[in-house]
């Protein structure tokens, strides 16, 4: 005799909203599968019925629950392209995510690649949610549009004028560190001398996810930094408190190919980190700058397995250095 969930699938699979609702409201399990273990909610994406699908969300289906092909109902839900039914998925997703879940990223990341009015309306009508978690939705879907908008994947860039004018004015307004950083990481791929003006106002940020965006910011040509402050707001972050910020710095002058004492300065003081890495790049930093700061430099990088190095160019920076000089 067919039990409660036998029922579930059934009225699921016809389409019948109000009778899928009386049967969870009697005890019925939400996570419910059919005979080949496809759950109801996925059935329910699959026949495009938002009806059904939002009974089963509202009795506790999981959106975010990983299925054996690798995907979630929630990445159905966007794959099927019905923009809303995958708001309503969306609304419930956001509010057991918290911004680092696996599924959050591929969800933006399946999103941004559609290149669509539908998906960048609905990245507006978060932006100004109460909910931080919905604005960081909606600004890491933002970011995930602008790395997509641009040849091959399109002729011309569709979305940029339009993400400027959405993220300028966000990126003074928000509130909450973690949406911020994602704004100014959108900020990060656009090309526009008002950004710089806008990422340095946040240099102090008292949150270190923030000021981590700064050096980004700073326009360059190849050969120099255009803004005046530059060097000054490099320093600083340098001997940010915060490791990640001064590794931050420390990425973006290693490899600058404006050799200047101010570059050389900054390099040498991250000789002492507690992070290998970012002294193995300062020390390489130096000596491409044919600095002999770079010398005594390699004595602190310490020992380092070399087999560990795909690419040891990093590693032989010094070699180099001494073979110039006649070393």
């Amino acid at each position: 005799m067919p039990g409660a969930e036998d029922h579930l699938v059934g009225a699921v699979r016809a389409g019948r909203a109000h009778r899928v609702r009386e049967l969870l409201w009697a005890g019925a399990d939400p996570e419910t599968a059919d005979a080949e273990g496809t759950p109801v909610l996925c059935l329910a994406v699959g026949a495009f019925d938002g009806h059904v699908a939002e009974a089963l969300l509202d009795a506790g289906a999981d959106p975010l629950r990983p299925l054996p092909d690798g995907t979630t109902p929630l990445l159905r839900a966007v794959a099927s392209g019905n923009a809303g039914l995958t708001g309503a998925m969306l609304v419930r997703a956001l509010a057991c995510a918290d911004g680092t879940h696996a599924d959050w990223s591929e969800t933006t990341a399946v999103l941004g690649e559609r290149l669509d009015d539908e998906t960048w309306e609905a990245a507006l009508s978060l932006r100004s949610d109460p909910d931080p978690l919905c604005r960081l939705f909606a600004a890491d879907l933002v970011w995930h549009v602008v790395l997509n908008d641009n040849p091959p994947r399109t002729e011309e860039y569709l979305f940029e004028r339009r993400a400027l004018d959405v993220l300028l004015p966000w990126a003074v307004g928000e509130t909450d560190p973690a949406v911020l950083a994602s704004v100014l990481n959108g900020l990060s791929e656009l090309d526009d001398p008002r950004i710089e003006e806008v990422v340095l106002a946040h240099r102090t940020h008292p949150d270190p996810r923030v000021r981590r965006k700064v050096p980004g910011a700073l326009r360059r040509t190849r050969h120099a930094f255009t803004h005046p402050d530059a060097w000054e707001v490099l320093a600083t972050l340098a001997r940010d408190p915060d490791a990640f910020v001064r590794a931050t710095v420390c990425e973006h002058l290693y490899a600058f190919e404006g050799r200047c004492r101010a570059a050389a300065d900054i390099l040498a003081g991250f000789l002492e980190e507690d992070d290998q890495l970012v002294r193995i790049k300062a020390v390489s930093g130096l000596a491409d700058a044919d600095d002999p700061r770079c010398v005594e430099g390699a004595r602190l990088i310490g020992p380092v397995d070399r087999a560990e190095w795909p690419d040891t160019w990093l590693l032989d920076a010094v070699r180099r250095y001494e073979h110039r000089h006649g070393g």
